[in-house]
């Protein structure tokens, strides 16, 4: 399949349904895991419960997952899917098992120009395309998706912003100017760092 044909169903690997699973641990501990875990149907359980990295995963069906954590914490939502997306971050680029690792130490905008990938390694449709607006600033744009939800951009937000610091930025600022879920053709994140 290439990225431009259209699709019905919205998918993401394993490795996000994972990482929503450690946050939880991390955050709360494994009963508080297994109590959310339970409030989901049965067969939506087995599927949590045998998570595959490799795995293709509905982004609906995450999402149902994420406002479960979001409920649960208690806190503004967008606020815990941001936080969902700085955790994913911080494993990401773990300086021993993160999959990101080799950017340690160079410049956010070079590991943000492989953007694009992350589009086919981790998403099963669309576009990720970066610009650089500025020295230390960008827009990137995720296009030829049939939809998103809240918990898939707020947690793009926070990835991509704690990704720059990370590899350095500081003063980082994020915003997301455009959304499928606002009526736009596609979602746009601008980020700039000192």
């Amino acid at each position: 399949m290439r990225y431009w044909e259209p699709v019905d169903e919205f998918r993401v690997r394993g490795w996000v349904l994972l990482s929503r699973m450690d946050y939880v641990r991390s955050r709360w501990g494994e009963a508080v895991l297994q109590e959310l875990l339970s409030r989901l149907t049965p067969e939506e359980q087995t599927q949590w419960r045998q998570a595959s990295v490799n795995g293709w995963y509905e982004l609906r069906f995450v999402e149902r997952f994420e406002r479960l954590i979001a409920e649960y914490a208690g806190e503004d939502p967008d606020a815990v899917y941001e936080a969902m997306g700085v955790f994913s971050a911080e494993r990401a680029f773990h300086p021993e098992k993160g999959q990101y690792r080799r950017f340690l130490g160079k410049p956010p905008e070079l590991f943000l120009k492989l953007a694009a990938t992350w589009q086919n390694e981790y998403y099963n449709a669309g576009l990720t395309e970066y610009y650089p607006t500025g020295v230390s600033s960008c827009m990137i744009r995720t296009r030829y998706i049939p939809y998103t939800t809240r918990p898939n951009c707020r947690s793009n937000l926070g990835f991509f912003r704690r990704s720059i610091e990370i590899l350095g930025g500081q003063d980082v600022r994020a915003e997301e100017r455009r959304c499928l879920l606002q009526g736009d053709a596609w979602c746009e994140f601008y980020f700039a760092w000192q």
